[in-house]
């Protein structure tokens, strides 16, 4: 697939998202991350260290007009192949509700961009070195969403979450049955938040 593909079928498949160019390069970043881990190349595009976070640079200079506006989205989209789809999807719903700057200051907490030199290619090998060993690559090898338990991704704001919490705790929040149970609780919570507003 062309590097330039994936990111028309991103802003095609989520045109309420309001997905910026930064955000998009995060999203990039992390079906390359996780496809790598997955043994899946989901994205072939390269990502260099940039200020901002990791950069495909021929979707730097196609959508870098828009500068900090939202994206437009296209009237229609390639489809990744049947064998990629579901796990590209699986990892867009899972970072879709995280704002660009969180995406951002995520790659930056994280080794990969951190060790590789300003404007270097970031390399598949210290991605995988680093994300392999992260929880979140539990849900892969194999990719049964369905069937087995789900592990959250451990954003900045987890650390701050969990950070009070017994080891028992943390545990049951790592981790759901599966990952339409963690979208359940998620909607849960949404609800609640919600309603609460509603009564203020």
């Amino acid at each position: 697939m062309n590097p330039l593909d994936l990111p028309q079928y991103i802003l095609y498949q989520y045109p309420e998202a309001n997905i910026t160019h930064l955000k998009l390069q995060k999203l990039l970043y992390y079906i390359k991350v996780w496809g790598i881990v997955a043994g899946k190349n989901l994205y072939a595009g390269t990502f260099h260290k940039w200020k901002y976070g990791p950069v495909n640079v021929e979707v730097y200079y196609q959508y870098k007009d828009y500068g900090q506006d939202d994206l437009t989205v296209p009237e229609t989209a390639l489809l990744p192949d049947h064998e990629r789809k579901p796990l590209i999807d699986f990892i867009l719903d899972v970072y879709m509700p995280y704002r660009a700057i969180s995406l951002s200051a995520m790659t930056h907490r994280e080794p990969p961009w951190q060790n590789t030199p300003d404007q270097a290619v970031i390399s598949d090998e210290q991605i995988y070195t680093y994300y392999a060993q992260q929880s979140f690559a539990r849900n892969f090898n194999p990719f049964d969403p369905e069937h087995k338990p789900f592990y959250v991704v451990q954003s900045n704001s987890w650390y701050a979450f969990v950070l009070d919490m017994t080891a028992e705790d943390v545990q049951r929040h790592t981790q759901t049955a599966s990952y339409q149970a963690y979208k359940e609780r998620q909607q849960r919570a949404k609800d609640e938040i919600g309603g609460m507003l509603q009564r203020l």
